[in-house]
């Protein structure tokens, strides 16, 4: 029975940076402010390993717990044995510093995104790169494979969600926002037309066109109509 108190305490001599539950919850992994990821059993609290790398600040699992992959300040990926925490792979092909690492599913292939504004596929056994995504990326803050591992999914920081072939690198489709505005029922209007959609933009300038002279010539007197029923 959940009784929502502290079961444990792990306790670290510095400050924490991140910490990842092994798939099968036995094992935690904790990356400090100094780069190194230890690993805690779940259960009882006890340390049991320490990652033999000095350069740790992201760290993933594949689904099956069967292996890790860690990145840090530098441009490569590392593969891990899981059970014995020896190194597997290096992966080498990235410019800059490697920020977000994820798995597909099968855990055969891994997806890694870097400062250097580009995302990778990579063959985990070999190591071997298997394509680079078309294009280069603005500040990438997502990243997944989906289920099927055809397809991976990235956000970046100029707004945009794209899906992109893992197999070819090419865009596959882009998911962005719509403007719409929402009717006095409830209801929304898209597409907003476009007389419609400056009047809007209009009002919310109406404050500031004393002192820039461009929006009131733009927009000249408020508009009286109200918005559609």
């Amino acid at each position: 029975m959940a009784t929502g108190a502290l079961d444990r305490v792990f306790r670290q001599e510095r400050r924490l940076d991140g910490f990842v539950y092994a798939p099968d919850s036995a094992r935690i992994a904790i990356i400090g402010d100094q780069k190194i990821a230890t690993f805690w059993d779940a259960r009882s609290g006890e340390l049991l390993a320490k990652l033999d790398d000095d350069d740790v600040q992201t760290l993933v699992y594949t689904p099956d717990g069967a292996r890790i992959a860690t990145a840090g300040d530098g441009p490569s990926v590392r593969i891990w044995d899981a059970a014995t925490l020896e190194r597997t792979a290096t992966l080498i092909g990235h410019d800059d510093m490697v920020t977000i690492l994820a798995f597909a599913p099968g855990g055969a292939r891994l997806a890694s995104a870097s400062t250097d504004g580009t995302v990778r596929i990579w063959e985990v056994a070999s190591g071997a790169p298997i394509v680079a995504l078309d294009g280069r990326f603005e500040s990438i803050s997502g990243l997944e494979v989906a289920p099927d591992g055809g397809h991976v999914v990235v956000a970046s920081g100029d707004h945009d969600v794209g899906v992109w072939s893992a197999e070819t690198g090419a865009r596959v489709t882009e998911l962005r926002g719509r403007l719409s505005l929402r009717r006095a029922d409830g209801s929304s209007l898209w597409p907003v037309p476009p007389p419609l959609l400056t009047r809007v933009a209009c009002e919310r300038l109406e404050p500031f066109a004393v002192e820039r002279r461009a929006v009131a010539e733009i927009c000249g007197p408020s508009a009286a109509s109200s918005f559609p029923r």
